[in-house]
């Protein structure tokens, strides 16, 4: 391959990037704002809830402690949602802190369902703590649905660099087609 030729190749291959991450910006941007006001929500409301009721915890659960834990997660959402909105995750994360985020989600969603399950009877003694918490179970399985659904679009519906190189190929062949042409239509 010839330099001209893989640089042809990498410029069509980027501008099919970004015309994707353009066609899908709005739709990411509006997904990012309803994320981060919700979010917000449900922060203020549990912290609402932890002040209102302090000191109180249902018997022998982790309930309370389950909320705070909560909070610290959506504060880390509510930071990551504006660094996504204002473009700063370019600049602050990259592949590894990415992944160290969904693994914090998963986390701290699976101690929340362990949490509420092994807990039943804190139904009766704090239904307002424990329902909340299913409240939010509830809403970030919905969030963590959404970011899968776009990861897999960006991982399996964007630009393929073998298509682009088959693109390339085949304008490659029409011009040196074309200039077969011309070069014979000139000697005769």
């Amino acid at each position: 391959m010839s330099a001209g030729y893989t640089k042809r190749l990498n410029e069509k291959y980027e501008l099919k990037m970004q015309r994707m991450k353009e066609d899908n910006k709005k739709t990411i941007c509006i997904v990012n704002v309803i994320s981060t006001v919700a979010t917000c929500g449900l922060a203020f409301g549990t912290y609402l809830l932890l002040i209102n009721n302090p000191g109180v915890d249902c018997a022998g659960s982790h309930l309370r402690l389950t909320l705070w834990l909560m909070l610290a997660m959506h504060a880390t959402n509510i930071i990551e949602a504006v660094c996504q909105l204002t473009h700063l995750e370019k600049i602050c994360c990259g592949c590894i802190c990415t992944i160290a985020f969904f693994i914090y989600e998963v986390a701290v969603l699976v101690y929340m369902q362990v949490i509420f399950y092994a807990n039943q009877q804190c139904a009766d003694e704090t239904p307002d703590l424990y329902w909340w918490l299913l409240v939010n179970i509830i809403v970030y399985f919905g969030f963590l649905f959404t970011t899968i659904f776009f990861w897999c679009k960006g991982c399996f519906a964007s630009v393929d660099k073998k298509e682009v190189q088959e693109e390339v190929d085949a304008e490659t062949k029409e011009i040196l087609k074309e200039a077969k042409e011309h070069s014979t239509n000139a000697v005769n």
